[in-house]
């Protein structure tokens, strides 16, 4: 889940913004076969970053990048925004 204009090489017919329906398949199919997601956190709103953070596996771990956050979205995601926990990690910051 990617932000479209910082999608890299990645072709933009898979750059989608997050789905509820979408995610719960993707973290309940994937299970422990996802080891990182790396995502933008500014197309995610509170529920459904709420909801990443239900529904993944203890084994994966979440990953901000290829992002167009601003400063204030990209400190809230890294200190915790809304009662959530920090996002510990950093892909491809400021690709």
């Amino acid at each position: 889940y990617f932000n479209v204009v910082k999608r890299g090489a990645h072709s933009l017919r898979y750059v989608r913004n997050p789905e509820k329906e979408e995610l719960h398949t993707l973290l309940r199919e994937g299970g422990d076969a996802i080891a990182i997601l790396t995502f933008a956190p500014e197309i995610f709103s509170d529920e459904l970053l709420a909801q990443l953070f239900r529904e993944k596996s203890d084994f994966t771990q979440l990953s901000v990048g290829h992002s167009n956050a601003t400063f204030a979205e990209a400190t809230a995601a890294f200190s915790g925004r809304s009662g959530l926990p920090p996002i510990p990690l950093a892909t491809h910051l400021y690709n």
